[in-house]
């Protein structure tokens, strides 16, 4: 298994609660620690951002697939693990968990993998290959985020294209210059 690291520790990090964590699925706290890579650049028992994961899937194991023990290990987590915290992070704080539980060793891989561009302006010196964003404001303030409306009008057509901006719009601040009309005068 690999994954990127997380750039920020979540509201709920702390040691004793990793602890307690691993304990729950008796465990023992890995000694390997990595740094995130933004904000105050903690050092973590290891904690990744679940928003690309790379892992195979023709180990021998039978049931031992990651995927699986994963979602058994984030479900109890959430049910079972009498610990307060922020349900949004499930997936980041059980994944290192299943690792563990498989015996599977966490190398991380390098930022650009899934690089955050959240509150970070363009750097044409980097080269990311998968781009890491919760606002669309975000993208549209690369290079990449203002081929959009081309890109879902050569996927989708024109009509939904539209329709797929109108979504878009209702749940994610949009930059003002994205119309409509850029679809339709196409």
């Amino acid at each position: 298994m690999a994954a990127v690291v997380s750039d920020y520790a979540t509201g709920w990090y702390n040691q004793k609660r990793w602890v307690t964590a691993y304990g729950f699925f008796d465990q023992e706290l890995p000694e390997q620690r990595v740094k995130f890579y933004r904000g105050r650049k903690l050092t973590s028992p290891p904690y990744y951002n679940a928003g690309m994961v790379g892992f195979r899937e023709d180990v021998a194991g039978g049931d031992q697939h990651l995927g699986k023990v994963w979602l058994d290990t984030a479900s109890r987590f959430d049910w079972d693990l009498d610990l307060k915290y922020d349900r949004v992070f499930t997936d980041q704080l059980s994944l290192p968990i299943a690792a563990t539980r498989m015996g599977l060793k966490m190398p991380y891989i390098e930022p650009i993998y899934n690089y955050n561009i959240m509150r970070r302006p363009f750097d044409p010196k980097l080269a990311p290959k998968i781009l890491h964003y919760h606002r669309f404001i975000d993208l549209w303030n690369w290079p990449f985020g203002r081929q959009i409306p081309t890109i879902l009008e050569a996927t989708l057509g024109s009509y939904l294209a539209i329709r797929a901006m109108r979504v878009f719009r209702s749940y994610y601040e949009m930059p003002r210059r994205i119309k409509e009309a850029q679809l339709k005068n196409r």
